[in-house]
């Protein structure tokens, strides 16, 4: 069975639509429609082609959906060993039209391989850019995340010094703050889902939780200690 569904679109060659499946990384060929321009028996070709030790290796059911929204199953080679194939249909027993209509298809085909594959390159290199922007979106996001655990140490200490509690005392003092902060915002979030400051909100909200999460932890972890230390 197929992995992915193929978009699908089409050659003509002398009234001959083949089809020509494009799949997210390489552009395949039918066979079967190429097998009647030639002249050649697709029964014949579909045996030779799964036998093949090289071209047996690429031979593979590609699943298409068509403009019409219908979908179709076609065995397909990719389109840069098409040649590879026809070039090994021997010429014994052939007539010399059919030799000559072999011939002509090579040379029409070579034509069409740069146009058939110029998409399938500017979807690799789409994809490319696609991974490093997101790429630099992670790391952009790992810089805030630093940059947010630094900016929330140094208010910590400033609370704490200013009121003079202990490393401890702040933390609760800050966890509770967070607390009606993010109590207050969810309540202005369902008041005014509509307003424009709402992804502002929702932005603060999301930051808040998560140096909640923080918090909690530490004082999690502060009071396992002290449990150990009393023991």
């Amino acid at each position: 069975m197929p992995h992915q569904l193929a978009r699908l679109e089409y050659l003509e060659y002398s009234g001959q639509l083949i089809e020509t499946p494009v799949l997210s990384t390489q552009r395949m060929v039918s066979i079967k429609p190429i097998c009647e321009v030639l002249d050649v028996r697709y029964k014949r070709q579909d045996e030779r082609l799964r036998k093949h030790p090289i071209l047996g290796q690429l031979y593979q059911l590609t699943g298409t959906v068509g403009a019409d929204g219908r979908r179709r199953k076609m065995m397909c080679l990719p389109a840069r060993h098409i040649s590879n194939w026809v070039y090994s249909i021997g010429d014994q027993n052939r007539s010399e039209r059919q030799i000559e209509i072999k011939y002509s298809f090579l040379l029409w085909f070579e034509q069409q391989l740069d146009q058939l594959l110029i998409p399938i390159e500017m979807l690799q290199t789409q994809e490319q850019e696609a991974r490093l922007q997101l790429l630099e979106v992670k790391e952009e996001r790992l810089k805030r995340k630093r940059e947010g655990a630094w900016q929330r140490a140094r208010l910590l200490e400033s609370l704490r010094l200013k009121k003079g509690l202990t490393p401890e005392a702040a933390l609760v003092e800050r966890r509770n703050n967070i607390r009606s902060a993010i109590s207050y915002t969810h309540g202005r979030m369902n008041a005014f889902p509509g307003h424009e400051l709402y992804d502002r909100w929702e932005a603060k909200l999301n930051r808040w939780q998560e140096e909640l999460r923080e918090i909690e932890i530490k004082l999690s972890q502060q009071y396992t200690e002290y449990l150990e230390a009393q023991s």
